[in-house]
């Protein structure tokens, strides 16, 4: 008999428990314009049942395809990274160095989008910065040009998802917070960015605002070469007195 009630306390609290995630889940879908398909049942029915839907898509969680991703390259690799390759950051600087010369102006920084997806170098280089082995790089200077680098080339090989050119509109793609394979890792522009403190926020570098490159307009102007770990510090400051001084961005007062 006891038993039984030990039985009986534990699956009305496991109930309970689930009645709520599925209350506050059932809030969220029905704040999203969802279809209310469970309108019709008894509200315990109805959480019950929701609460064993999304108990089943948190096992899944990874394998959800991201909102509006389609058939996004996301960063995997298509082919195997030649494993020098993948440690080689001179091969980074070397790509980018051929690239954004060829593709980025000197002056204000505008991309030849069409022309630099076209090129076959950016696949590979994408790949590489997948894959890339962080454990070879032996200077932090190195660590937070990769960084810098890695999120620039990003921007320009996605952008072509997130904004339709054409018709001057985004698409909806969610480019800063959709995470990418960057180092082995997945990892949002805007956690590469902003928010984890093991990326570029973790080097306290405030010039470094003038070294990524959202994509807009109104973003300091692109590099049109690689930022190199042995004249990072000379770069940012060229970047940044280059921002200041530039009326074009910041006007002087009247």
């Amino acid at each position: 008999m006891a038993g039984d009630a030990k039985h009986n306390m534990i699956m009305h609290v496991f109930g309970n428990v689930l009645a709520g995630c599925a209350a506050m889940c059932f809030r969220r879908v029905t704040r999203l314009g969802l279809p209310p398909v469970l309108h019709g049942m008894r509200s315990g029915a109805a959480h019950i049942l929701l609460a064993c839907f999304f108990l089943f898509l948190a096992s899944c969680q990874g394998r959800i395809p991201l909102e509006n991703s389609g058939s996004v390259d996301l960063g995997h690799p298509a082919s195997p990274v030649d494993s020098v390759t993948a440690g080689n950051l001179d091969f980074v600087y070397d790509a980018i160095d051929t690239l954004f010369g060829t593709y980025v102006g000197a002056d204000r920084g505008l991309v030849d989008y069409e022309g630099i997806n076209a090129d076959p170098l950016l696949k590979q280089l994408i790949d590489t910065i997948a894959v890339f082995d962080m454990a070879g790089i032996e200077t932090s200077a190195d660590s937070l040009a990769f960084w810098i680098n890695a999120y620039n080339v990003l921007v320009i090989y996605h952008l072509e998802t997130a904004f339709d050119r054409q018709n001057q509109a985004t698409t909806g793609f969610p480019l800063f917070s959709t995470p990418f394979a960057i180092a082995g890792e997945r990892i949002s522009l805007d956690d590469l960015e902003k928010y984890n403190s093991k990326r570029i926020k973790k080097f306290n570098e405030p010039r470094t605002h003038f070294a990524v490159v959202c994509g807009a307009l109104g973003c300091p102007p692109l590099l049109n070469h690689a930022f190199r770990g042995d004249r990072l510090y000379a770069q940012l400051d060229e970047r940044t007195q280059s921002f200041i001084n530039d009326y074009r961005f910041n006007a002087p007062p009247h």
